[in-house]
C-alpha cells in the first residue's frame, strides 16, 4: 500500500515541512539588521558626531578634516587616494596609508564614494560615513559583515 504512511514517516515529513517553512526565497532573516546611521552605536574610538557633519541627499555624511587646495573631484573623475576603512564597532578593516595609493574611476566605486568624493580638492582629507545600502549592502566582504555601515577617511592625492 504505497499511500499508507507510518507514524514515523508522518513525523519526519512534518519535521521537514516545519524546517522548510522557516526557509523562504530570501536569506534576509539570516543577515544582521540594517541600522540607520542616526541609530548606529559607534565605537568611541571613531569619534563620530553626525551632528557636526554634512548629510548629503544620498544619506552619506561627510566632514572635511583638511580642505585641499588643488583640483576638484567630479563624478566622472579618476582619482588617486589613500584611505582607511572602519566598521561601526571600531574595527579597522582596510588601509593603504603608507602603502600604494589606490587609483580608480569614481564611477567604478561604491555608491557612498560616488556621493561623498565629488567636491573634494586634491590635498584634502574627508571623512565619509556611509549607510550600508550605499556600501556593500547585504554582500559581506572580508572583515565587513553584511549590512555594515562604513566609515572612511579619504585623502585625495590626485585626479587623473
Amino acid at each position: 500500500m504505497p499511500f499508507v504512511r507510518t507514524a514515523r514517516q508522518l513525523a519526519a515529513m512534518a519535521l521537514g515541512a516545519v524546517a522548510l517553512a522557516g526557509c523562504s526565497d530570501t536569506t534576509s532573516s539570516l543577515l544582521p539588521p540594517v541600522v540607520p546611521l542616526e541609530q548606529q552605536v559607534w565605537a568611541p574610538s571613531l569619534g563620530i558626531n553626525l551632528a557636526s557633519m554634512t548629510k548629503l541627499p544620498s544619506g552619506v555624511y561627510i566632514q572635511d578634516l583638511t580642505v585641499g587646495t588643488g583640483a576638484t573631484a567630479a563624478a566622472n573623475s579618476t582619482i588617486t587616494v589613500f584611505y582607511t576603512l572602519w566598521i561601526a564597532n571600531g574595527t579597522q578593516v582596510q588601509t593603504n596609508v603608507g602603502a600604494t595609493p589606490f587609483t580608480r574611476a569614481l564611477s567604478e566605486l561604491i555608491e557612498g564614494w560616488k556621493a561623498g568624493i565629488p567636491g573634494m580638492k586634491v590635498g584634502g582629507k574627508r571623512r565619509l560615513v556611509i549607510p550600508s545600502e550605499l556600501g556593500y549592502g547585504v554582500s559581506a566582504q572580508p572583515g565587513i559583515p553584511a549590512n555594515s555601515n562604513l566609515v572612511f577617511d579619504v585623502t585625495l592625492s590626485s585626479i587623473l
